[in-house]
């Protein structure tokens, strides 16, 4: 009697994985693969037969393979649709919470009993959605959680500096010359950034180095200095250099796409933060490198998202305010054209009025107090107004306190009395918060019978119940910092833009409109 051979294992061919990695490809924002064996080990076959695999599509132009480098991708064409599926839906869904920042690496993700709940999915589907989100390394199991971002050993992440500094992965900061930095990256509009992308960097264990592009100052000669410093500093770094930020202002530095493009030479990502939005928004196609970033907070997304509160609202004619002797390129003149341009979008259509401020209050200098330059001002005008010979009644006192704002500041008067103005858009959060106390001092109630709205979210103005956009520049900062530690995959387009959308930020100063008496008399 002939014995049974026993079953023999079944193997993937080298067509099959072909195929299959071809299809993957078209999802992935990398510029490699992942290394042989891991790409093995996904695919559960072994390195020979992936290498064949790898060498078809090499043949087919699809990825290039080269000896002792990891396999380039070539095409990137969409593929087709997948089938929809509840668990493809959720899977789609994830990855994007992840890649955006939603979830931040090392954040849990809700239970699985949460998902059934809120996206009426069984069990079984929610598994499957977390299943392919672990295979592509944006989640991972500790304990009996899902936790957003690859494991340490996966993302080379050092939990803790224990090691001398000159060891340790770096990124450098080029500035044009260090008063840049200060006045750039430590201000208060870029603080929630600035504050997210270093201390994101320092808990994985890197170092930031400041690089200058030239600095007059001999303390400078400290940094880095200038093109043969720089390129000798990365040089001497090896394989812990991780790459480069930029953070100028354009008008700082005329020749960055010539620098961006030096500095992808070596391989390593290139973020520029373009953070006022103003002059030349370069990204790859004028740098021509897929290392080269492009880091921005949308600022047309966040005056579109302030007009269509408003005229969700019922306002019909908004105020703005102009700031005097603004400059064609400064970010207040970039706003106000964006403010007329979306105005006129609307059906029916906004009515903005602009209006330039005469009043010396808005030229000088901020008041040494530290107050708000509307409030230093009210202040001034009480105590000059005040006379303890002859006291009079607080309503004979506000009537003439509102008739002294009337003459010392007409800009806004003149919006609010002569222009039916029921809404005011004030260039960013500090001017809007100096309009509120203007109004408040006026007696017009906000925002019964004057809604405002500011730009930018500046923690230093939160406090105020004034309504803003937020840039979410903290959320930049973060998705910035993940372009240099590569725990998660890139989100950006094919040009190289990472762009995050702006919030409205609602702290009660909108309303309907009324069409009554603005001022009291």
């Amino acid at each position: 009697m002939k014995q049974k051979k026993p079953p023999t294992r079944r193997r993937n061919k080298p067509e099959t994985l072909a195929a299959a990695l071809a299809r993957d490809i078209q999802a992935m924002t990398t510029a490699t693969l992942p290394a042989l064996r891991d790409l093995a080990a996904a695919y559960k076959a072994s390195p020979v037969t992936m290498s064949r695999a790898l060498k078809l599509l090499h043949d087919k132009g699809i990825v290039r393979v080269v000896h002792g480098k990891r396999t380039a991708i070539l095409q990137t064409r969409q593929a087709p649709a997948p089938e929809p599926s509840s668990a493809n839906n959720l899977f789609n869904e994830l990855e994007a919470a992840i890649t955006d920042g939603t979830y931040r690496v090392g954040d849990a993700l809700p239970k699985v009993k949460y998902f059934v709940v809120t996206r009426r999915v069984s069990n079984s589907t929610v598994s499957q959605a977390f299943k392919k989100l672990a295979a592509r390394g944006l989640i991972r199991k500790s304990g009996r959680q899902w936790i957003a971002g690859a494991g340490p050993a996966r993302a080379g992440q050092i939990q803790a500096p224990r090691h001398r500094a000159n060891d340790m992965p770096t990124v450098l900061i080029v500035m044009p010359e260090y008063a840049d930095y200060n006045t750039t990256l430590l201000c208060t509009y870029l603080q929630p950034f600035t504050t997210e992308f270093f201390s994101l960097l320092t808990h994985t264990g890197m170092r930031i180095v400041l690089a200058l592009k030239h600095d007059p100052n001999p303390a400078a000669r400290m940094l880095p200095v200038g093109r043969n410093d720089i390129l000798s500093f990365i040089e001497s770094l090896g394989e812990r250099y991780r790459g480069t930020l930029l953070a100028p202002k354009m008008d700082r530095f005329p020749d960055l796409r010539e620098w961006a493009a030096w500095l992808c030479r070596f391989g390593k990502p290139v973020v520029w933060l373009d953070h006022d939005n103003v002059g030349e928004r370069i990204d790859r196609t004028h740098v021509g490198r897929r290392e080269f970033f492009r880091c921005y907070a949308d600022s047309d997304a966040a005056v579109a998202l302030a007009l269509e509160r408003l005229h969700g609202l019922g306002h019909r004619v908004i105020g703005l305010p102009v700031i005097p002797d603004e400059r064609d390129d400064s970010w207040f003149a970039t706003r106000r054209r964006a403010l007329v341009a979306g105005a006129g979008s609307f059906s029916p259509p906004l009515d903005l009025r602009l209006i330039h401020h005469r009043a010396a209050l808005w030229r000088g200098p901020a008041p040494a107090s530290g107050e708000h330059r509307m409030v230093a001002h009210v202040n001034d005008l009480q105590d000059a107004g005040r006379r303890p010979d002859a006291p009079v009644s607080s309503l004979t006192f506000g009537r003439a306190l509102r008739e002294k704002l009337r003459h010392t500041v007409p800009s806004l008067a003149t919006l609010v009395e002569r222009d039916s103005v029921t809404a005011l858009v004030a260039g960013n959060q500090e001017l809007a918060v100096n309009y509120h106390h203007w109004a408040t001092a006026m007696g017009i109630a906000v925002p019964a019978r004057l809604s405002i709205i500011g730009f930018d979210d500046m923690p230093a103005y939160g406090i105020h119940p004034v309504s803003t956009v937020d840039p979410r520049l903290s959320l930049l900062g973060y998705r910035a910092a993940q372009l240099f530690i590569q725990s998660i995959p890139a989100r950006a387009d094919r040009r190289g833009n990472v762009a995050v959308k702006p919030e409205l930020v609602d702290r009660g100063s909108m309303a309907i409109p009324r069409s009554s008496e603005m001022i009291p008399s």
